[in-house]
Order: structure tokens, then sequence, then C-alpha cells
């Protein structure tokens, strides 16, 4: 499985919770960095949402990738 499908389980699986990009990292062994590329192009092609947020996991303000709403 690819990164960005890794992340889009985690945040099918934990919405509507957003988690950001620290959260995403320390969760699959990869660099913040990664987990930015892949989110945004997420962002761009699928139902996921990238904002400014609270998130679910270790309760900062910080990007966050959500499901997008409706």
């Amino acid at each position: 499985m690819i990164l960005r499908e890794k992340i889009q389980t985690i945040v099918v699986e934990r919405a509507p919770r957003p988690i950001c990009d620290s959260c995403l990292a320390d969760h699959l062994f990869v660099t913040r960095k990664q987990v930015r590329a892949a989110a945004a192009w997420l962002n761009d092609e699928f139902t996921l949402q990238r904002s400014t947020g609270q998130c679910s996991g270790c309760c900062t303000n910080r990007s966050v990738t959500a499901m997008a709403a409706n």
C-alpha cells in the first residue's frame, strides 16, 4: 500500500475527526514532509480536506486532514 492510500485509510477511519501531519507521520513512521505531500495530493484528487484546525490526536492547532464536508 502506498503512503497516500495509508493516509486516506487512517483519515476515513477517524472521520469526522481531523488528524495533523505530525500525528500521521508518527503513526506511519515517515516524515512530515512526506505526509504533507501525500495529503496535499489527496486534497486535490479525493474527498479529503486540508485546513488549519485542532488535531484529534495531539489536540494542537495546526494543519490537519479530514474527510471533506458534503
